[in-house]
């Protein structure tokens, strides 16, 4: 068989194998189903050879060597599971747990942690160290959701690179010398990272742990269901974590085309729903003063007579695209409008793929601040900065300063001229704008994105929409999307739906609200009916990122017993306000008009719903 050219051939544990050339050991062993034991090593890190786990010997190298920082030569003979091999993991393992305090039973990385399954599997089963063990610090605050234990740390230094190398913030460094080294921030620096939620996953110990997480559950008591994000417009995929159908946590689940194994602290912490016990368990209505607990077909009863007196419906860019094909009908008898407002009036949908951005030369965020507004896709920015690209920045807004080319402080569309005149297109590019920015300076825009070469084919151009499921509402509902959110608000009677934080609602003072919610309540005397959602990681549903690709969204624990999904309650409401059209209450039946109506929602339909809950 003729070997490819860009392949080289070795030899590990008398397998002789093919692997691409560039690739380290620890990936070549993979392709022959071998594991190497690991904690430093991360693929997407650079290689620091730090723990020294993963030794294995070379034949005519005169020692062991890293197998996470050697890459692979023609001819290479490799041992695992030599004595020398043995001996060391052994010794490896012997110092950690020399100062590894025994916390596993109440330590929240107990069941899914790497040292301790190395210890099982390379250990040498016995300790022969007899003297008191370091104290450190333990329970320390990190920041506002992580804890630090550094009793438990292992110094595997992934934490830093992760800050040093992914979003580039250096949020955390190890300070002191010797057996006195320590992760830390930098002196007076809180922990605020927006994408620190990742060092817990990363970190192969129990030393960084979610504080919300904190005491929950084993990791064998949890239900895992695949989903999807539904903290910002990106749609990272997520892992949902239940125990006794309450959400717990989320994890990643990695799309490389999407998010790269990455998740920002806003989806993986704040999107989690609250405890069952502070939601409502029924519909209620306001009688006698108070919201009493009453039957659905009262409540909805209630709802359509609030909204026949010159009512409203303000809509969360977080619901379903099957909930904002109903309300595209429902949009036929009442005012619907998105809120916060999605400033799509005049919208300019992305072209182009999220992963294009790693490849592209040019990049250009007019009014946007990616960091803020969709930070997984800031990474995604920072990884074509890296390899070379040029980043201009236009507005006051720049989590990205750290690696901005170009930044433009003031009112962006003044520096669109300069911008032009400036760069050329010499490869792929990007023009990301703010939504509120295209109303008023499409043509420049699309100018400035033409002369830079920005296309959908090879890079992005475009205004995302900056709602969980903006996307999903232009394209499904483009009545709602573009309503008039200010006109809404001065009905007399408003139906908020989704998980905002409507208390915060501008309406009249003698407006009267239902609620449509998976929240806690909040005491608003404004408040006449409320009627309780499952949320978004309780329903089975789909909704559209900013590229325009449909995600399905699975249920990752069950709704209060009395709550229903999004679509299902707007499709009740359609029937009684006597919305002409079909409004199916059933899920397949309600995708296959939709189906009928959108030729890319039929596509994704037709795929296989995700893995079931395991």
């Amino acid at each position: 068989m003729t070997q490819a050219p860009d392949t080289l051939s070795l030899t590990i544990d008398g397998q002789q194998l093919a692997a691409p050339k560039g690739m380290l050991l620890i990936e070549a062993a993979k392709l022959i189903g071998l594991e190497i034991p690991i904690f430093c090593y991360e693929p997407r890190l650079k290689p620091v050879g730090a723990c020294r786990m993963c030794l294995v010997q070379i034949e005519k190298l005169p020692r062991l060597q890293t197998a996470c920082t050697t890459p692979v030569a023609a001819d290479m003979v490799v041992h695992t599971n030599t004595p020398d091999v043995i001996a060391a993991q052994n010794g490896v393992l012997e110092l950690l747990l020399a100062n590894h305090p025994l916390d596993c039973p109440i330590c929240d990385k107990g069941g899914e942690c790497p040292l301790q399954d190395n210890t099982f599997r390379y250990g040498p089963g016995a300790s022969r160290f007899t003297e008191e063990k370091r104290h450190k610090e333990k329970a320390y605050p990190l920041g506002p959701q992580i804890v630090l234990d550094r009793e438990r740390c292992i110094m595997c230094f992934r934490c830093v690179r992760f800050h040093q190398e992914i979003p580039g913030d250096e949020a955390l460094a190890a300070v002191q010398r010797g057996a006195d080294s320590e992760i830390a921030t930098l002196d007076g620096e809180p922990y605020t990272s927006i994408f620190g939620g990742n060092t817990i996953e990363l970190c192969p110990v129990g030393a960084l742990t979610s504080r919300q997480y904190r005491f929950k559950a084993r990791p064998w008591d949890l239900v895992r269901t695949p989903s999807v994000c539904n903290g910002c417009a990106v749609g990272c995929n997520v892992e949902v974590h239940s125990r006794t159908e309450t959400v717990l946590r989320l994890v990643s689940r990695a799309n490389p085309e999407i998010d790269g194994g990455w998740l920002c602290d806003r989806g993986r912490f704040e999107t989690v729903p609250s405890p069952q016990s502070d939601r409502p368990a029924r519909p209620m209505a306001r009688h006698d003063g108070a919201l009493t607990e009453v039957r659905w077909s009262d409540a909805l009863s209630r709802t359509v007579e609030l909204l026949a007196t010159g009512g409203g419906v303000l809509a969360s860019t977080g619901l379903s695209n099957e909930a904002f094909w109903l309300l595209q009908r429902v949009a036929q008898r009442l005012p619907v409008a998105l809120w916060p407002p999605a400033l799509l009036h005049q919208a300019w949908p992305v072209k182009g793929k999220i992963q294009n951005l790693s490849r592209c030369r040019n990049i250009v965020l007019v009014g946007l601040d990616a960091w803020s507004d969709l930070p997984v896709l800031a990474l995604w920015i920072r990884k074509a900065v890296q390899a070379g690209a040029t980043l201009t920045v236009l507005g006051d807004r720049n989590g990205l300063w750290r690696s901005t080319t170009t930044w433009l402080k003031g009112d962006p569309p003044s520096h669109l001229g300069e911008v032009q005149s400036s760069l050329r297109g010499d490869g792929p590019a990007a023009l990301l704008a703010h939504p509120s920015l295209v109303a008023s300076g499409r043509a420049q825009l699309e100018s400035l994105a033409a002369a830079i070469g920005a296309t959908g084919e090879t890079g992005m151009v475009g205004a995302p929409g900056l709602g969980a499921n903006a996307r999903g509402a232009l394209e499904l509902a483009p009545d709602v999307a573009r309503g008039d959110t200010d006109q809404v608000l001065t009905s007399k009677a408003l139906l908020a739906i989704g998980d905002e934080a409507w208390s915060e609602l501008r309406a009249g003072s003698f407006a009267r609200l239902g609620l449509v919610t998976s929240n806690a309540l909040h005491e608003d005397a404004r408040v006449d009916v409320v009627l309780p959602m499952a949320h978004a990681y309780e329903r089975q549903a789909t909704i559209t990122n900013l590229e325009g690709r449909v995600q399905h969204q699975e249920a990752g624990a069950s709704p209060p017993p009395h709550a229903r999904a999004d679509w299902a309650i707007v499709a009740e409401l359609g029937q009684r306000l006597g919305v002409p059209g079909p409004l199916p209450d059933n899920l397949e039946a309600l995708r296959s008009f939709i189906a009928d109506e959108h030729a890319s929602f039929a596509d994704v339909l037709e795929e296989e719903a995700l893995i079931a809950r395991v």
